[in-house]
């Protein structure tokens, strides 16, 4: 029995040619779902701007100033004979103070003023997520204009006093470093023990921005998952605070 074999096969021209098609293929598909994604993106962070910024005008008319910090009380807000908001939001002093200015007819002034009544507006205790475009973009808010926007983080300059960049609230808190809860600008045991004292009712915090420093964990509210941690930084066991 005799087997016929053919000798003729695919050329090494013939073969790059598939492969060059291939390829464009593969381009085009990938330029497609880049732009659909991105297009995708935009939409999320333009329809949360759309949020902010009702949030931003209702701080302008809406009195939020009898709000008081509610750990664990449900906040009710009744506007115009309905309930507008009716929540545990779990305010912080800071955001109860910076709601103070608020029914004044102006837009927020400060980045504190706007992060509390996002987050009074929209009903929840939840951080500012970033941006869907990456982390190389950034909700900010003009301050005389009252709007806020999505822009490149390299496009705005930190020295560029009108606007405010929202998704550093949780990074940034005015002068204070989240543990140096004593204001000594210093974390130490000191710091324990102003926040033990907290815990147990024999301490107030007189100062907002020291209070918000005592949330070390960024979790929105003080209690003894902050303690945990703070002594965890404190021993050096934990090597990198997640706020650095």
């Amino acid at each position: 029995m005799k087997y016929i074999f053919s000798k003729k096969g695919y050329t090494l021209i013939e073969i790059l040619a598939v492969l060059a098609v291939m390829m464009i293929v593969i381009t085009i598909s990938l330029s497609a779902f880049t732009g659909i994604n991105r297009m995708s993106n935009t939409r999320i962070d333009q329809s949360r701007i759309l949020i902010y910024n009702k949030a931003f005008e209702d701080f302008r008319f809406t009195d939020y100033s009898t709000l008081q910090s509610t750990t664990k009380d449900k906040v009710v807000i009744v506007q115009g004979g309905k309930v507008k908001v009716n929540q545990y939001l779990n305010l912080t002093m800071e955001d109860v103070e910076a709601l103070s200015n608020s029914g004044k007819g102006k837009y927020p002034q400060t980045k504190r003023e706007c992060v509390a009544v996002i987050r009074a507006y929209c009903g929840t205790n939840d951080i500012l997520p970033e941006p869907a475009l990456g982390p190389s973009y950034s909700y900010f808010y003009h301050i005389s204009e009252g709007k806020c926007h999505i822009k490149p983080v390299s496009e705005i300059s930190l020295t560029d006093t009108d606007w405010i960049n929202l998704n550093e609230y949780y990074h940034i808190i005015s002068n204070y470093l989240l543990g140096d809860i004593d204001g000594n600008k210093k974390i130490d045991n000191d710091d324990l023990l102003v926040l033990a004292r907290y815990l147990n009712g024999s301490y107030s915090f007189n100062d907002p921005y020291l209070f918000a420093a005592a949330d070390v964990n960024q979790d929105g509210n003080v209690n003894g998952n902050d303690h945990t941690f703070l002594a965890e930084v404190v021993s050096g066991s934990r090597e990198e605070p997640l706020w650095k």
